[in-house]
């Protein structure tokens, strides 16, 4: 079942969804797998791309 989690602004969610998406990565690096990532378009996702960049 998927973790629902609340969160009051975009950015602190922003934060929080590229960290998951930063760790699922690194963690199927280790064990030599690849991660392929569906990006969304439009100015919704754009913190969340503003995020994984910053890490």
């Amino acid at each position: 079942m998927p973790l629902i989690r609340q969160h009051f602004d975009k950015t602190s969610a922003a934060k929080v969804v590229a960290k998951d998406i930063a760790d699922l990565i690194g963690l199927r690096s280790l064990s030599g797998k690849k991660t392929v990532l569906g990006l969304a378009t439009g100015s919704t996702p754009l913190p969340l791309y503003a995020e994984l960049i910053r890490l």
